[in-house]
């Protein structure tokens, strides 16, 4: 049980580092890392074990503007959904959209909001992509990839 919870802890420190190091770059890598208007988004990661329900994404968004946006939806090839997940008051549960206050950035991390995708759970290979449109209020619609990883690598 102690061990859960350190490598927890030490997800959501990585997670938290993430955003604050996206929020300081002048532009993210375009291997991992995307922009559209004023939005970046970090780097998308799955881990290859999820519950056989449903998968968790976590990374960054960082919005880098004056105003307020929100992501409003998010999509995936069929027969996967997806939806936003706040974990920040015990088990997640589901959110209609994932604000971003401008110049602060949002860790999607199991210990806060994330996406979650239904009809992706069970083992995938590490290396496997997942594409995803991600739909902002006013930025727009941007297509990402999630990555299966063990963890944050960027």
């Amino acid at each position: 049980m102690m061990r859960r919870a350190t490598a927890n802890g030490a997800m959501a420190m990585s997670a938290a580092v993430l955003a604050i190091l996206l929020a300081a770059q002048p532009d993210p890598a375009p291997a991992h890392s995307y922009k559209l208007a004023d939005v970046a988004i970090g780097h998308l990661w799955t881990p290859p074990d999820a519950p056989a329900g449903g998968r968790p994404v976590y990374g960054a968004l960082v919005n880098r503007g004056s105003t307020a946006d929100r992501l409003i939806a998010a999509r995936a090839p069929p027969p996967m959904t997806v939806g936003f997940r706040d974990g920040r008051s015990g088990p997640s549960a589901a959110v209609a959209a994932i604000e971003l206050l401008p110049r602060r950035p949002v860790a999607l991390a199991a210990w806060g909001v994330h996406l979650w995708i239904d009809g992706a759970g069970g083992r995938l290979e590490p290396g496997t992509t997942i594409d995803l449109t991600l739909e902002f209020r006013d930025a727009g619609r941007i297509a990402v990839q999630v990555v299966v990883e063990g963890g944050p690598s960027h």
